[in-house]
Formats: C-alpha cells, sequence, structure tokens
C-alpha cells in the first residue's frame, strides 16, 4: 500500500506520522516513549545538510543523489542507499512525493544507513518524476532525504517537519531562498 499517497494532502498529520513510523521500522514504539527518546528536527537537519540547486540540468535521480551528498560525505550512509531509493523510485513510481512538491526520499535503514540523519535539497529548477500508474509527471521543488535508524529515534523530527508543511508560507519561504542559511532560519526561525 502506498502509504505516503494515502495522506499526500497531509490531512491528518497523526497518522502521517504513524504511518511513516511504521514503513520505516518493525518495532513501533508507543507514541510517549517515542517522542521522549526522539531526537528532533533541528539536531537532525543541521545547516551543513542544506543544500540549494540553480541547476536547470538535473535529472531527478542526480537530484536524489544530490539531496543525499551531505548525509553520504559524513558516512550517515553508503551509496547503496541512495541506489535503493532510485531503484523504489523506478520500480514503484514517484510515491515518495508527498505532495506540494515535496519528496520525503528514504529507504529503509537495513539499507545502508549507519547514522540517524536528514538532509534537505531545494531546487530553484523543479524537477519531474513520471507515474507509471497514472500517466502524470509529478514536480520536485523540495527534496528532504530521511535516513532512519528506527522509528524511535526520528518520530519527534517527523512530527516537527509534518507542523513545517502545515504552515501556510514555509515552503514559499524555502524556495524563494537563495541560501543554505535562509532555509535553516525559515525551518528555525528561534
Amino acid at each position: 500500500m502506498d502509504i505516503i499517497g494515502d495522506y499526500a494532502r497531509i490531512s491528518n498529520p497523526v497518522a502521517l506520522e504513524s504511518a511513516l513510523s511504521n514503513l520505516l521500522a518493525k518495532n513501533q514504539p508507543t507514541p510517549e516513549t517515542a517522542l521522549t527518546n526522539s531526537i528532533g528536527l533541528q539536531e537532525l537537519l543541521s545547516l551543513d545538510n542544506i543544500l540549494i540547486s540553480q541547476r536547470d540540468d538535473l535529472s531527478w535521480k542526480d537530484a536524489i543523489i544530490n539531496a543525499f551528498t551531505p548525509l553520504f560525505k559524513k558516512g550517515y550512509i553508503n551509496r547503496h542507499y541512495i541506489d535503493t531509493i532510485i531503484a523504489s523510485t523506478v520500480e514503484h513510481g514517484p510515491y515518495m512525493v508527498i505532495g506540494n512538491g515535496v519528496m520525503l526520499a528514504h529507504a529503509r535503514p537495513a539499507d545502508g544507513v549507519r547514522k540517524v540523519g536528514m538532509s534537505l535539497l531545494v531546487l530553484k529548477k523543479p524537477i519531474k518524476i513520471y507515474d507509471e500508474n497514472t500517466k502524470h509527471a509529478k514536480r520536485i521543488n523540495v527534496i528532504i532525504g530521511l535516513a532512519p535508524i528506527d522509528a524511535a529515534e526520528h518520530v519527534l523530527a517527523l512530527s516537527q517537519l509534518v507542523k513545517l508543511l502545515q504552515q501556510p508560507h514555509w515552503l514559499a519561504n524555502i524556495e524563494n531562498a537563495t541560501n543554505a542559511q535562509m532555509v535553516y532560519d525559515s525551518c528555525f526561525p528561534n
């Protein structure tokens, strides 16, 4: 079942958070335990994990590779993890595009995650991924790269990310940003 597609409009953020957690890990902790022991968004998404691309010649595959470059360079993931995300997208279509031009790119921790992390790529020139099932292309302006170890470690960060995605002007702010610091400040205004 395409869990993310079921919640693409993010009409129920609690259900989306739960579904993502179940998708990314076998053992779902209780919500109280998960939030208490979880890493927050600001701990996962450091300034040096935020990229802005002005390129207009990027394929969707290259964009995914670029989005994960900070995590790869730090040793948080291996190349197999990125290749698995690309292969999954080829096989299943753009199911990781959760709406509004945002792709939450991820695979299973066993596919090559060494340390939990998150990256964010803003594409000044949107890319498209063709969906064989719907016969339409999905536009992507932002790729959020998630490297999960288990559901408990990143559930708070996902919850905080969902709240950002629901803010009316947050996506416009990061899409209009001219540097990584502006994106970071939009994520963490205080």
